[in-house]
């Protein structure tokens, strides 16, 4: 198995977990305005955090480079947690080298953005589009929607929910442009691009021979490069993803549409002539649970439980949860914060959506600061505030009950009122009325004998429609109210029966000094326009209504408010060229323009070809993080091993870069110390000895086994 086979041509997703930049740069330059979230805090301890965020609050925008990071994970945990931090501006440079690497960064981000959605049904559709070959029709429908979006914005700078203010298209060549306009064009849903095919034809290229032994190959992967190093990656996912490009379920939903913005082209020959050809020529072997599903942040017991591990090193040892559920956590956080300003928080264990929700105020220091959710919050754990979708204080046992005060039969002369329905007195006023009601049945049905009926003339459809018996799909399914001509006799006399009926509502309607003598076709006329006229004039908002409406505005203001925060002062610039194209071309505009860079283990390659003319653009004691290889699949021991020693030697020797072990965060592996232990436990002696032998495992831990190594450059 090569590396260039498995992993593809277009990259589509990192292989390392998302980190805040804004907080890697403060921790390098001695600035600290964040917090252990474990801790609280008092009152003069938080006001001196936020006058120290004042203090360092800054007009300079802080510029990162992403080189080749193959998606957008360090821009959405930056952008999340910017709160955290001291007031400044942040300009990102994403470097790619294909075209439709930008347009997954767009339509991602776009999804995201899609505020009219609630939070949960987002974090599905990014977390489907992001990882999956396949997906629903919906979802599918949804790209080609968003597409036709994002071709308007790229051409004519019109966009939704921000997107014109925070994407700069001003550093692409014009010919790019055209190009990721014509990749915008073929995520059309009348486009064809078979994926399963596709797919297919690599999976063949890559196992050869081995092909119908394929799952031996995919178990082997797993237990000797996966499980070893991301054990949160369950083994049926896993082998689920590299044959059917399935990486995130949720329910039973149906994934058999193509994901057209894994398409891209790649360069070629046939006979002897180069050729570009459209096809899936993304990883295909290292899995897109890396970049959002094997580490998250722990604010409290509850978001430490998703790396539970039971039996730990013993033959039936098994996750409480798996990389799809830590994926969904951690994008939840992401959206949650950004619209509410709040940590996000597990209300219960084990629960990923128990976070959602709280009171109706949305204050951001409260989570922030540490404090804890109140009583309120811990009760209204199933509703999402940010988005509006506070429950109604109507409860379930409320009923409409009609105002029988004017005693009229017709179902459009009732006034609906909300009441309680409650045991006990209620179950006999409904007695009273049930018999009353019966009452006048009978004493219809004796008018009915002595009365000769009023023949009408409409259809039976017309006369449903009239007396509401028909929803708004069947009205319009009736069209003109013609029907059967085989319709019963027994139906044809309920008709008439019904139709005496409410003749005689019609002549009890009219006002006494009326002749009741008059045409037919008035008869028939005036009660219908008096019905809608009365229709208009007993709308009344309850105060229930009113409360619920009034919050709903109110949760909106405060929601769009949050957001702003958010997006105000960042932009997201697009890069045509490598670091190694700006060597060669060196423009005034990126001198000293840098303040942090991180390099994909794609791009790392400049530091040991041009690592000493790279700092032309960074500013002094600029952080540069390098993406390690440790969870590639396809790669030998030995080339690993290379990798480490070639770029730490690069980084230290050509570029004069000093390592910074020290402002790395720290992302979740097997061995690592509990964050939250409990003291009552009893400890047994195995478990002291195995603790033991992971403290000591630890010590060996080198930045590389971190997953990203971090160098700074010397004033």
């Amino acid at each position: 198995m090569s590396f260039s086979e498995g992993m593809g041509v277009a990259s589509m997703w990192g292989v390392s977990p998302a980190f805040d930049c804004i907080d890697v740069v403060n921790k390098a330059n001695g600035i600290s305005t964040t917090k252990d979230d474990t801790i609280t805090l008092s009152k003069g301890q938080k006001k001196k955090i936020k006058e120290k965020k004042k203090k360092n609050a800054s007009e300079e925008p802080l510029n990162i480079l992403l080189a080749q990071a193959g998606d957008i994970r360090h821009v959405i945990k930056t952008l999340a947690q910017r709160r955290r931090h001291a007031k400044r501006p942040v300009h990102f440079y994403l470097s790619e080298t294909t075209v439709e690497c930008f347009a997954r960064h767009l339509v991602l981000f776009r999804i995201l953005a899609d505020w009219e959605l609630p939070i949960r049904y987002r974090t599905n559709v990014f977390l489907e589009v992001y990882g999956n070959a396949n997906v629903q029709k919906r979802t599918e429908q949804y790209i080609a929607s968003v597409a036709k979006e994002l071709e308007k914005l790229l051409c004519d700078g019109e966009g939704e929910s921000g997107m014109d203010d925070l994407f700069d298209f001003s550093l692409l060549k014009y010919k790019t442009r055209d190009e990721l306009q014509k990749v915008f064009q073929t995520w059309s849903d009348k486009i064809p691009f078979n994926t399963v095919e596709l797919r297919d034809k690599r999976l063949r290229t890559l196992y050869k021979d081995r092909y119908d032994f394929r799952k031996n190959i995919i178990d082997w992967d797993y237990q000797e490069i996966v499980r070893p190093l991301s054990s949160i990656i369950h083994i049926k996912q896993y082998r689920e993803w590299r044959q059917s490009g399935t990486a995130y379920e949720f329910g039973d939903q149906v994934y058999n549409k193509p994901n057209r913005t894994m398409a891209s082209y790649a360069e070629g020959k046939e006979r002897g002539l180069s050729h570009l050809r459209r096809g899936f020529w993304c990883d295909i072997v290292t899995s897109p649970f890396l970049g959002f599903g094997i580490d998250s942040e722990m604010p409290n017991r509850h978001a430490a439980g998703l790396f539970e591990i039971y039996n730990k090193d013993a033959g039936s040892e098994q996750h409480r949860h798996h990389a799809v559920e830590v994926a969904v956590h951690n994008v939840l956080s992401y959206l949650y914060e950004i619209e509410s300003g709040c940590i996000y928080k597990m209300k219960r264990q084990h629960q990923v959506y128990s976070g959602l929700g709280g009171n109706e105020t949305t204050s951001g220091d409260k989570e922030i600061n540490g404090d804890e959710p109140t009583v309120q919050e811990e009760e209204n754990d199933e509703a999402d505030q940010v988005d509006g979708d506070k429950q109604s204080e109507i409860t379930p046992t409320e009923i409409y009950e009609t105002n029988t005060n004017n005693k009229m039969e017709d179902a459009d002369e009732e006034v609906p009122k909300l009441v309680k329905q409650n045991d006990g007195d209620d179950g006999i006023d409904k007695n009273k009325d049930d018999e009353e009601k019966r009452g006048e049945q009978h004493s219809d049905k004796a008018k009915d004998d002595d009365e000769e009926p009023i023949q009408s003339i409409d259809t039976p459809a017309v006369k449903k429609m009239k007396k509401k018996e028909l929803t708004m799909e069947e009205q319009l399914a009736q069209g003109d109210g013609k029907y059967d001509s085989d319709d019963d006799e027994d139906e044809e006399e309920e008709e008439e029966e019904e139709e005496a009926k409410e003749s005689e509502a019609r002549m009890k309607v009219l006002p006494e000094s009326q002749d009741t003598k008059m045409p037919l076709k008035q008869l028939e006329r005036a009660p219908v326009v008096q019905k809608v006229e009365e229709k208009e004039e007993i709308f009344e908002e309850t105060e229930v209504e009113k409360e619920r409406r009034e919050f709903e505005e109110r949760a909106a203001i405060e929601r769009a408010v949050k957001i702003m925060e958010v997006l105000s002062g960042a932009k997201i610039f697009l890069m045509d060229m490598s670091m190694s194209d700006l060597i060669k071309k060196p423009k005034k505009r990126y001198k000293n323009l840098f303040d942090m860079a991180f390099f994909s283990f794609l791009s790392a390659g400049v530091l040991g070809k041009d690592g000493d003319k790279i700092q032309q653009f960074f500013k002094p004691n600029a952080v540069v993080a390098v993406e390690s290889v440790k969870h590639i699949v396809g790669l030998k021991q030995e080339q690993r091993k290379a990798y480490k020693i070639n770029i730490d030697a690069a980084a230290k020797d050509k570029a004069k870069l000093i390592e910074r072990e020290d402002v790395a965060p720290t992302f979740w592996w097997r061995d690592m110390p509990e964050k939250f232990v409990d003291e009552n436990a009893t400890v047994t002696d195995e478990k002291k000895k195995r603790l033991a032998e992971e403290k000591e495992k630890n010590k060996l831990r080198t930045k590389w086994d971190n997953g990203v190594a971090f160098y700074q450059f010397q004033s």
